[in-house]
């Protein structure tokens, strides 16, 4: 029944969607001052290259990076990849130097994107901006850097390894079976009666060797695993290699469920950003709604505490970094560079130096610490030391420092966004990881059951771990008596050249299989960007046109290399 209250709510709805313009603009939150005003910048820029006015173009962008610089912004990467679209535009009307000059202002709008850098590399070497290979070093680079790209890397690179694992061994396997067939048949005619023998051994045999693959991969390794310690122990070592394999696989399948889990969350985002030197107006926000559900997570706390001194409440930093030091000691020396990062902007500038030698005494050594100690002896009027520290800044990373220096050129010296923030390291972002974290477990199970079913990661393991253990139960055995059947056995000439021209498959016929593992999955992994997996690699094989095509060469002249190294080897 329709009362007051639902009757003014539909009348509510009719009206928003009536008037959407309106309701969007009073839900909005308000936008920052900052954000206006390099709004109001970036639209001078579109103006500039829109009409082609190369001199109002180079004055809009000189006033976006001076309003980034004042506002905190080290990157802008959403208008550095339209500054790149925008210079393909150009390069195809045939205005080089338009292209050329927003090619290298994209690049420079956000140094420390690996994103951006990939995007650039085929525009940049068209341009002359940078050479091909150079600016695919400096991409490579800048991901190692980036800590949300790498870790995305990871992730996305981790099934597909996996899958390059499994379908080698079990390629592997098939080769080692067919090229020693003869002994497996003589060693199974020994256990068997001598009126059936003869037909019944090849029905066994193959029956072993087909009906494991009717339950997933992981079993056909794990049933051709104990075939192979029973009929060939000589190879028993490709048999570690198989147990290695399914034991780490049932480590890596909770590791990467963990790892996209955390890698989802938003908070967990900015924080990784931060740790890559990337800051946005949302950080605050972001970080204490994860904090919420994390409250012992010293790298949130770390993060935190350096977005409110950037912000300029340093009394709230202050207490961020001393939670951030209650749970976690390991941070300890960057917290003591963070807790002298405050006490210089407060003007304590002798507590600032001793809290910079302790940092240093514990080990941290980079451009960011020497860059500030340099301005905390400069106001204790240590010119010399000053000096001293910038040069050593200046040696370790010469673009970092020379961006630093740039920003007191345009900021007062005295003020929080002209100290260098010094990064969480990959093994304090690896303790953050290992905080609990709230995942089902069904999510586990349905990820092992499509490789071994039946089993969940810690069955598989344990099966991974019998393998090992039954390498060392069955020892090497060699010289065995061999009942004289099948001596006259000779591979087939198609198999043996299939295996001849297989990466690694000569090493099979030389009785060294575990080479041919090794390989072969390092072929198989490289050829999965062709596919598209991990996704993730989609930004490399199309930064430059027809790379795919040239990676395809790549990968077969590597191909033959190792085919006709095995090949030489076999002769």
């Amino acid at each position: 029944m329709l009362n007051r209250y639902s009757i003014f709510a539909a009348l509510t709805v009719a009206a928003c969607s009536y008037f959407p313009a309106a309701y969007a603009a009073q839900t909005a939150p308000p936008e920052s001052p900052a954000a206006a005003s390099l709004n109001q910048a970036w639209t001078q820029v579109k103006y500039s290259y829109e009409s082609s006015d190369l001199q109002a173009l180079a004055d809009a962008v000189d006033l976006l990076k001076s309003r980034m610089t004042k506002s905190g912004y080290n990157s802008m990467e959403t208008h550095s990849l339209e500054l790149l679209r925008v210079a393909q535009a150009k390069l195809e009307q045939e205005n080089r130097t338009m292209a050329q000059y927003l090619t290298r202002q994209a690049l420079e709008l956000s140094p420390e994107s690996a994103h951006v850098a990939f995007k650039s590399l085929w525009l940049a070497h068209r341009t002359g901006v940078k050479p091909l290979v150079k600016g695919a070093l400096d991409a490579a680079m800048l991901v190692g850097n980036d800590r949300v790209q790498f870790l995305a890397l990871l992730r996305g690179a981790i099934y597909p390894a996996l899958l390059a694992l499994t379908c080698s061994l079990i390629i592997t396997f098939c080769f080692s079976f067919a090229a020693n067939i003869h002994l497996m048949l003589a060693g199974a005619l020994k256990l068997l009666p001598a009126a059936c023998r003869g037909f019944l051994a090849p029905i066994l045999l193959t029956a072993a060797f087909v009906c494991p693959l009717l339950f997933g991969p992981l079993w056909t390794v794990a049933a051709w695993t104990v075939i192979l310690y029973i009929a060939l122990p000589d190879k028993r070592w490709l048999g570690f290699m198989a147990g290695f394999v399914v034991a780490l696989t049932a480590c890596l399948i909770p590791f990467r469920e963990s790892l996209d889990r955390w890698l989802a969350s938003g908070g967990i985002q900015t924080m990784l950003r931060i740790s890559s030197g990337v800051f946005s107006p949302s950080d605050r926000g972001d970080l204490t709604k994860v904090l919420i559900s994390r409250p012992q997570d010293a790298a949130l706390w770390y993060s935190l505490g350096q977005v409110l001194r950037r912000e300029g409440a340093l009394s709230e930093a202050e207490d961020a970094l001393k939670k951030s030091s209650v749970y976690s000691a390991h941070i300890e020396p960057r917290l003591f560079a963070e807790r002298a990062a405050v006490k210089f902007l407060q003007g304590e500038f002798e507590q600032a130096d001793e809290l910079y030698n302790q940092a240093e005494s514990k080990g941290l050594r980079s451009a960011e610490i020497y860059f500030n100690i340099s301005k905390v002896k400069f106001e204790l009027m240590d010119i010399k030391a000053s000096r001293d520290f910038y040069a050593k800044a200046l040696s370790m990373d010469p673009k970092l420092t020379e961006r630093l220096k740039a920003k007191e050129d345009i900021l007062p010296l005295n003020v929080p966004l002209t100290i260098a923030d010094i990064k969480l390291s990959y093994i304090d972002l690896w303790r953050s990881f290992m905080q609990p974290l709230q995942i089902h477990y069904e999510t586990y199970l349905r990820k092992s059951h499509a490789l071994m079913p039946g089993l969940n990661p810690f069955g598989i393991g344990l099966a991974g771990l019998g393998m090992i253990i039954l390498f060392f139960v069955v020892g090497e055995k060699r010289g065995r008596r061999r009942v004289p059947f099948y001596s006259g056995y000779k591979l087939a000439w198609p198999l043996q050249l299939l295996m001849q021209v297989t990466p690694g498959g000569a090493w099979v016929l030389k009785g060294r299989p575990v080479a041919c593992f090794v390989l072969l999955s390092v072929c198989v992994f490289m050829a999965m960007p062709l596919i598209g997996w991990p996704f993730e690699s989609a930004a490399v094989l199309t930064a430059v046109p027809n790379m795919k095509l040239y990676y395809l060469a790549f990968l077969g002249a590597l191909w033959m290399a190792i085919s006709y190294i095995g090949n030489q080897i076999l002769e």
